[in-house]
């Protein structure tokens, strides 16, 4: 009896010696995983802010977060005294870095709300997508502009073949969400109007921001393809852009 009294109490203390060494472990693990990565302070949208909200109440809606530096946006807002006396120029989305671009004296802001939006050409619909700012020639597309959609597959498909292709030229994007205000471009052809869609309020990642493209049917589906299976790349393909000499790019032809 008192064998098995003794057994029992090993077990019990070897089970908490064995909760005690993993969760040292997994502590450690978080510590070596974040040791060596740069990380600054930002502030970050916490709550939905409209477009029109003065500085001083907006920044009620952020907080301070830890970010790897390389996440960081360019235009961080790093003074939020430099925001006295502005308003919001577009709606600020939950989850994304608070940016000084954002912002602008309320005559100006006024001024670039009046601007007309980009329409949906007749014909065509409206599919949004979620890409990081590096994808999207660092963020500095704009509703209006017409981009090449590159898409790449590989590493999410069995067997992964490692190809790209320039695959659809000169889409028009009829808005931006997360980094960018909508605005007409002189290089978007004036087309007949479609009813005007709801803009789309979900949160994005800090560093995310959400293009609305204006597709045909075939080439919706092949961008839907490509966020699903592989990855997308956006260039700025104005009208003017050549788009001879492409080619399906893989391993073995990449260095010809």
């Amino acid at each position: 009896m008192r064998s098995r009294v003794l057994g029992a109490g090993a077990a019990v203390l070897l089970a908490v010696l064995g909760t005690w060494l993993m969760m040292t472990y997994v502590s450690g693990a978080e510590e070596r995983a974040w040791a060596g990565v740069e990380t600054t302070a930002v502030l970050v949208v916490t709550e939905a802010v409209p477009a029109g909200t003065t500085s001083d109440v907006a920044l009620l809606s952020v907080e301070q977060q830890e970010l790897p530096a390389k996440a960081i946006a360019e235009g961080v807002v790093v003074d939020t005294a430099s925001l006295a006396g502005q308003v919001t120029t577009v709606d600020l989305v939950p989850g994304e870095q608070l940016l000084s671009t954002r912002f602008a004296p309320p005559e100006e802001a006024d001024a670039e709300a009046e601007s007309p939006v980009v329409e949906l050409p007749v014909g065509y619909q409206e599919l949004s997508i979620s890409l990081d700012a590096e994808r999207t020639v660092g963020g500095k597309l704009t509703a209006g502009d017409r981009v090449g959609v590159f898409i790449s597959v590989g590493n999410k498909t069995e067997p992964a073949p490692g190809l790209t292709h320039l695959t659809l030229h000169k889409v028009l994007i009829t808005d931006i969400q997360g980094g960018s205000s909508p605005r007409t471009s002189e290089d978007a052809a004036p087309e007949p109007a479609a009813e005007e869609p709801a803009a789309p309020t979900d949160a994005l990642p800090s560093n995310a921001l959400m293009f609305t493209l204006a597709l045909t049917s075939a080439e919706a589906e092949k961008v839907v393809w490509g966020q699903e299976f592989g990855t997308i790349w956006l260039s700025l393909e104005p009208e003017d852009a050549v788009e001879d000499g492409t080619q399906q790019i893989t391993r073995e032809n990449v260095h010809q």
